[in-house]
């Protein structure tokens, strides 16, 4: 046989293996999805008729708050103590130690006690609990099927990706998501097709169901390079109320492992803790807030603090042992942040509330390409450059933290920094300065030492 037709017969094998491969994680991720999205259509539907005939028609309705957390931290508790916590970090820490093995029990419990906390008016999200719903549809499916780790990893993910679709309407955002969010700094390739196929399948089944998605398109009639500066700066901004977001979060993980012995008190408190916010200030603060995420990015003028009530009475909840996500939370601070951000600068804020919601979201989450995508989706391709130089400045200065312990660091955020590789982000406790730009740092510390004795010596002269 020629060598020539020795290599023409390789290439024939190598593109019908890659043509099988297409064939297979197409229908397997078509598969995923449509289990997925359904299941999550009913447990969207059951919770929009918890909240419009319970909730909203009752004022005193957040009295309840404190029997609800009790009730949902007893259920996690006797029921399902694997699921604690708010979701999306047990799936990526099943995918990185158990190869995406989920235990399928803990689901009804863990969306039976979100739809409990969110009902009575607990401050978390519904994107946690789908995604566990769509690891473990991934995991059950795995086992059904026989798949080996390789493929089951996979077919986790595909899950996550479809939750995510799911519950924010934005299908390519949720494919990019499930892909980014595993590990920090690196993008999982190889998945990115059964990914994507899931979460568009998954958004599609879900949409047909019922599910009605808000989308806010904002216009931006030409590229301003003042407001891409403006941009820039509102991600310095939000990577600031990310890191009190994120700390704010660690500390109600803290306060839970703690008290862990006393749950009923600590949910009894937490709860008459968001009693007195929900009846004192705004009972806005309470469940998913998406009427005041809507409102924020139609260009509404929110209260300056609202932000911070928002990230006080999530962590609360947390602590006090309510059960749900932490993205939709995260998405009402953006919007909110990028709204106060605007009217103190007097800028447009519609425009800063989108970039808000997107930007905290890759910085607290490190996913900078997810985020800027969705953007795209939610609010239309004006917004595109804006919301993408907003992001990876969120992304950057937040620094090596997310709301996902579990998440790995795959990548310096800075080649002159070097903290530990693929270690799990709970465990980086310190990040070391390369030494060359310790020296670098130095020297500027003294330029700026110089100038401003230069400066002090020119005030002493004039006021002479």
């Amino acid at each position: 046989m020629s060598p020539a037709v020795f290599s023409m017969k390789k290439q024939v094998f190598e593109e019908i293996v890659l043509l099988v491969s297409i064939v297979k994680w197409m229908s397997l991720a078509a598969l995923i999805g449509i289990l997925v999205g359904s299941l999550a259509a009913l447990f969207l539907y059951l919770l929009e008729l918890g909240l419009n005939h319970w909730r909203w028609q009752y004022a005193w309705f957040f009295w309840f708050i404190p029997l609800a957390l009790v009730v949902s931290s007893l259920l996690m508790k006797y029921l399902a103590p694997a699921g604690e916590g708010h979701g999306t970090e047990q799936v990526i820490e099943a995918v990185h130690k158990r190869s995406g093995r989920m235990n399928v029990v803990q689901i009804p419990v863990k969306l039976l006690a979100t739809l409990i906390t969110l009902t009575a008016g607990g401050s978390a999200g519904k994107e946690g609990p789908c995604a566990v719903l769509g690891a473990g549809v991934g995991s059950l499916a795995s086992d059904c099927l026989r798949l080996e780790d390789r493929d089951r990893k996979k077919v986790t993910i595909c899950g996550i990706s479809a939750g995510f679709a799911a519950v924010f309407g934005t299908p390519v955002a949720g494919a990019l998501f499930a892909v980014e969010v595993l590990v920090l700094g690196m993008v999982f390739q190889e998945v990115l097709l059964p990914s994507l196929v899931s979460s568009v399948i998954g958004f599609q089944t879900t949409k047909y169901l019922g599910q009605v998605y808000h989308y806010s398109y904002i216009p931006i009639e030409e590229f301003s390079p003042l407001l891409f500066l403006q941009a820039a700066g509102a991600g310095l901004f939000l990577a600031m109320v990310g890191y009190l977001f994120i700390e704010l979060l660690r500390l109600a993980g803290f306060l839970g492992r703690k008290f862990r012995e006393r749950r009923i008190w600590r949910a009894l408190l937490g709860g008459l803790i968001l009693v007195a916010v929900a009846g004192g200030i705004s009972t806005d603060f309470c469940g998913l807030g998406l009427p005041i995420i809507n409102q924020a990015t139609a260009g509404e003028k929110m209260p300056l603090t609202w932000f911070l009530w928002k990230m006080f009475t999530t962590a609360t909840t947390m602590a006090a042992g309510g059960v749900g996500g932490v993205l939709t939370p995260i998405t009402f601070v953006g919007a909110t942040a990028g709204n106060a951000f605007a009217q103190v600068f007097q800028l447009d804020p519609a425009v800063f509330a989108g970039i808000g919601l997107v930007a905290l979201l890759a910085g607290c989450t490190n996913t900078p390409i997810a985020s800027t995508v969705m953007a795209i989706e939610l609010f239309g391709a004006d917004i595109s450059a804006y919301a993408a130089i907003a992001c990876v400045v969120c992304y950057i200065a937040i620094g090596h933290r997310s709301v996902y312990p579990t998440q790995i660091l795959g990548a310096a955020k800075s080649p002159s920094l070097m903290p530990p590789l693929m270690r799990s982000l709970d465990r980086v406790e310190e990040v070391e300065v390369e030494p060359g730009a310790r020296r670098k740092l130095t020297r500027v510390e003294g330029v700026f030492r110089y100038g401003r004795r230069w400066l002090r010596r020119g005030v002493r002269k004039f006021r002479k």
